[in-house]
């Protein structure tokens, strides 16, 4: 070799080591572990980020082989990929870990590739990304934890369009679908009202940027039958320019908080109407007592002269007592829907006083009007009779009132079903349904919230009350029963009523004897009450009669009349609330002297004690005023009988 030729082999020597030593910078300068391996996959050479990621030296791992260094690649299947790459040249991308301690392993990206006869392998340390990837799963876990878990409606709605990326199982359901119907649609696809109730708002907060908290609105919804009151927040979510990017909605259902401030608001209403009530019923009765049985007693007297023959007389009569009646019945409905008047459920077929009462109606209902009647024998259940046939009075009193101008149908059913989804005793229970239904002129949209109002109507003056239906719906909460008003402008309404049924036992308590025959009605009676008015009625009425009457204004001079002679006395008569001593009080003492003791218990409004308390003390025969002449008749009369 010349010099020629020495000289251009030292220059491609210096090229060569020049060359190396700028791999070795790189090599040594890059961020990610470099290796290079020879063609049997012995470390030829490694950098400081391979010796720090590995926790070897290069003098310990220069020379050894690749399974020496690391010998899970064998078990994990992984070293074949490395032969690979030096039989067919083609670069391999993968994911592999290496343990770093016990417990720790450290997550690479590494790059196999060919370098000349060898491999070059570039590891990256992913480690930290990879936590961050996996605390973002823990995150976004957590947050679907809590969402799905809210006792609240959570959507979370994209962009303009506003389509759903996320919903908990909530709101689905009280939007009425599946969570798969809300994902990927827009809020007006799912929800069409949205557009006008919800859309404005969700503009207003990607818009300014601003929360909007606390709305209360009302809204129709897939699959419900009814609006439902809802609360609801929308909160932005920003993205990295800062800009609102979607938006987490919150919706809470509050439509039973609703009906029940409406019922607390109902309440107060009753508990106002009851004070004033209870507060001039008995005085208002008393009077009413002596109207009524005066012009009994007009009547009867007529009747025994025998003065037939001036007619206008006897309308005049027959009105005031009509009008007395209306009035005794409009305080009576009064107490029935201000709870303020007791209920006494016991054993009852309804079938007989449904009957009963729609024969008493057939009489003033007018000819143009039809009665269509299904009515199933033997439904008994737990009732106040009378309050039955005063909901039987009320509705078909409004059933025809609906006719009255063009004539038509009333439908009167009580069928038994056997279930019903009750939501007093939220399940679902055997029942009797009472069915009112007319084809009549029908109830406006607008008016069907409020027909349980107290003292609402649509009526002309002096056709109704507007306590009807009010009484009505009192008096089927009170039975346990649930109401239904259904009806359309021009069609008609038909009010639907459930009822449980009795239970067996009380079934079979039900008595079914016939009236008996009236006996003799010759006795002594002693009569207790502080109206002048209507104690001087009762004593001629009772003498006319054929009873013998002792008269006394006071509960203490009534007893001290008692004591001269217990046994001259066959029923004593008394009213409740008289100064000095209630008739409560006076029962109690007399009864102590004599238990068998026949008394009759006069109310004009008493709220402290009930016909029930009174049967507690022996007391079975409680009347309300004003009550009839004659109903006081037979009721004296089967007392005397009953005490044979």
């Amino acid at each position: 070799m010349d010099d020629k030729e020495l000289k251009i082999l030292r220059e491609k020597v210096i090229r060569l080591e020049e060359e190396n030593q700028v791999l070795q910078q790189f090599m040594q300068s890059a961020t990610d572990a470099f290796c290079v391996l020879d063609s049997n996959l012995n470390y030829l050479d490694l950098n400081k980020k391979a010796e720090a990621l590995f926790g070897k030296s290069k003098e310990e791992v220069t020379g050894k082989h690749l399974l020496e260094v690391f010998p899970q690649l064998e078990a994990t299947g992984r070293y074949h990929l490395y032969q690979q790459v030096i039989k067919t040249g083609e670069p391999i991308f993968l994911q592999d870990m290496i343990p770093q301690s016990e417990q720790k392993y450290l997550h690479l990206n590494v790059s196999i590739f060919r370098a000349g006869t060898g491999l070059g392998i570039i590891a990256s340390d992913v480690s930290q990304i990879k936590q961050a990837e996996e605390n973002l799963v823990q995150v976004k876990d957590y947050l679907d934890t809590v969402i799905f878990n809210l006792p609240v409606g959570v959507g979370i709605l994209e962009g303009m369009e506003f389509r759903y990326f996320r919903i908990n199982q909530n709101l689905a359901d009280l939007n009425g679908l599946t969570v798969e119907d809300h994902l990927g649609k827009t809020l007006v696809e799912v929800l069409p009202h949205a557009k006008e109730m919800i859309l404005p708002e969700l503009r207003q907060v990607m818009e300014t940027g601003e929360a909007i908290l606390h709305r209360e609105f009302s809204i129709e919804l897939p699959k419900n039958p009814k609006p439902v009151h809802l609360i609801d927040w929308h909160v932005p979510i920003r993205g990295e320019d800062n800009q609102p990017k979607a938006i987490v909605s919150v919706v809470l259902d509050v439509t039973e908080l609703k009906e029940t401030q409406e019922q607390l608001r109902q309440s107060q209403k009753m508990e106002a109407l009851g004070t004033l009530a209870g507060g001039i019923a008995h005085d208002f009765n008393n009077i009413l007592a002596v109207i009524l049985g005066n012009v009994e007693m007009g009547v009867r007297e007529l009747g025994r002269m025998k003065i037939s023959s001036n007619r206008k007389v006897w309308k005049y009569l027959d009105t005031i007592q009509q009008s007395t009646e209306r009035a005794s019945n409009l305080v009576r409905q009064i107490l029935t829907f201000s709870r303020m008047e007791t209920t006494w459920l016991k054993p009852t077929n309804i079938s007989s006083v449904i009957q009963d009462a729609l024969r008493m109606l057939r009489a003033t209902i007018p000819n143009n009007i039809e009665i269509h009647k299904k009515i199933q024998e033997d439904c008994h259940i737990m009732a106040d009779e009378t309050q039955i046939h005063q909901t039987i009075i009320n509705l078909c009193t409004n059933a025809y009132h609906a006719l009255e101008e063009t004539g038509g149908v009333v439908e009167i059913s009580l069928e038994k079903m056997k279930t019903w989804q009750s939501s007093v005793f939220k399940r679902q229970i055997p029942c009797f349904r009472l069915s009112v239904r007319d084809n009549g002129i029908g109830i406006p949209p607008e008016n069907l919230e409020h027909i349980y109002d107290p003292f609402f109507t649509t009526k002309e003056v002096g056709k109704g009350t507007g306590l009807g239906l009010a009484v009505v719906h009192s008096i089927v909460e009170k039975h346990k029963g649930e109401i239904i008003v259904e009806s359309k402008v021009g069609k008609g309404t038909t009010v639907s009523i459930y009822f449980p049924l009795a239970p067996t036992e009380a079934q079979q308590k039900i008595d079914k004897e016939a009236l008996t025959k009236e006996k003799d009605k010759v006795g002594h009676i002693l009569v207790v009450e502080d109206e002048p008015a209507l104690i001087e009625l009762y004593e001629e009425f009772l003498e006319a009669l054929g009873f013998v009457v002792t008269r006394c204004q006071n509960g203490l001079s009534a007893l001290e009349e008692f004591k001269k002679n217990p046994e001259q006395f066959d029923l004593v008569l008394t009213d409740m609330a008289m100064p000095k001593m209630t008739g409560k009080q006076l029962s109690v003492e007399l009864l102590k002297m004599r238990p068998d003791l026949p008394i009759i218990l006069l109310t004009g409004y008493s709220d402290i004690f009930s016909k029930e308390e009174a049967q507690l003390e022996g007391i079975y025969h409680y009347l309300s005023k004003p009550i009839s002449l004659a109903l006081l008749q037979r009721t004296i009369e089967n007392c005397l009988k009953d005490s044979q």
